[in-house]
């Protein structure tokens, strides 16, 4: 049986996070996993890489920062997907792809931090609080990270140091 992956991700333009889903995306064996690709603003030269690799991409056109049509439009991609994980890049992915994961019974939601964000106020740290709470695992990539999220009231056993 093939597992059904759907990488979701802001943009796809050339930068550490897009790269890192990319080698990911299609370096996977395709007798195991058939993973799928979802811009939610743009696509990037990641975009190219991934559909000559045969990673199917789909790109949204998100315009607002809380764009009802692009979530819409995200609804509609994972509900016809049937995906068994959504694994979620950055914090708007984060934002709209773990909630409409869990909405639409997506057995297995991932997300990927790839920063200490600093930048976040209260109202995004609430939000990485809440939406822990309905994620498998937070995938970071260095113990600093952890940590950053941990001082956020995020559980030690949610977060995986790749």
């Amino acid at each position: 049986m093939t597992t059904r992956i759907l990488y979701i991700i802001p943009t796809l333009d050339r930068s550490g996070s897009e790269k890192q889903l990319t080698l990911l995306a299609t370096r996977l064996p395709r007798d195991e996993f058939a993973p799928q690709v979802c811009a939610l603003t743009r696509g990037g030269p990641y975009a190219d890489e991934l559909a000559r690799a045969g990673v199917p991409v789909t790109v949204l056109g998100k315009r607002l920062k809380a764009d009802p049509m692009a979530a819409w439009k995200l609804r509609q991609l994972i509900r016809r997907g049937r995906f068994d994980i959504v694994h979620t890049w950055l914090f708007a992915a984060n934002s709209y792809g773990r909630v409409l994961a869990r909405q639409h019974g997506v057995p297995i939601v991932i997300a990927s931090e790839r920063c200490a964000d600093h930048w976040k106020g209260s109202l995004e740290r609430t939000i990485d609080r809440w939406l822990a709470r309905h994620t498998d695992r937070i995938v970071v990539n260095a113990q600093a990270v952890a940590r950053f999220y941990e001082s956020l009231g995020i559980e030690p056993g949610k977060l995986v140091v790749i």
